[in-house]
């Protein structure tokens, strides 16, 4: 009898244990799939502070108003440039004001009144802009979604800062790194507006492949599309 009852207690625990590998597995794989940020986060403010043991402070270039999530409510973008500073960067700071919540993004080094350069490989992405900017494009993503693109300035070879953030429900930087934008369109006819990138200039694409490869915009994020 005892040999029995211990039998059906080790069957339990044996259960109890593949229960639990399988929920962990299954949790590990959603987190797989999860989106993630394409590049490096953006500053923060108090650690700049800290560094350079200055207190920032910032003062309003511009704000628009936007029906992000489609309905018929404005959000809020304000545009803000460090008051008193002779570094580079036209402004620093994006603040997205959205079901009464506020959602910020730094950058130390700044970014920039887009020109013609910025959008070399893009001659036509300032139209259409979901705001009246010199400084900022949104664009719609898919249906639901809206994106924000901003610009850095060009150091030596490097091309400048591309920072993309997501507006839809809760505000996210889904891309931040030195490349130039080559494109933004549904390359895999999914009704999403996938981008390309590349590190050459206009001029240099003479001597250089186009990029071949996309990252595909899947629920939010962008994805590697290899």
């Amino acid at each position: 009898m005892k040999n029995l009852l211990l039998i059906i207690l080790l069957v339990c625990f044996s259960q109890c244990n593949t229960t639990v590998g399988e929920k962990t597995n299954k949790q590990s794989t959603n987190d797989l799939q999860k989106g993630q940020l394409i590049g490096e986060t953006l500053d923060d403010i108090k650690e700049q502070e800290h560094e350079m043991n200055v207190s920032l402070e910032f003062e309003k270039l511009e704000s628009h108003l936007i029906d992000i999530n489609d309905d018929g409510i404005e959000e809020t973008i304000i545009l803000e440039k460090l008051k008193d500073w002779n570094d580079p960067g036209d402004f620093h700071r994006i603040t997205v004001i959205i079901n009464a919540e506020q959602y910020s993004f730094f950058n130390v080094s700044g970014w920039i009144e887009i020109s013609n350069y910025e959008i070399q490989h893009v001659d036509d992405f300032l139209m259409p802009n979901l705001v009246n900017s010199k400084y900022i494009v949104c664009k719609k993503a898919d249906k639901e979604d809206i994106v924000l693109f901003s610009f850095g300035y060009t150091y030596a070879s490097q091309p400048g800062l591309l920072s993309i953030i997501r507006l839809s429900d809760e505000p996210t930087l889904i891309f931040n790194k030195n490349n130039h934008l080559y494109a933004f369109e549904d390359f895999n006819i999914d009704g999403t507006n996938d981008i390309k990138i590349t590190n050459y200039d206009k001029d240099e694409l003479l001597h250089n492949s186009p990029p071949k490869n996309y990252y595909k915009y899947v629920k939010g994020w962008y994805f590697p599309s290899e």
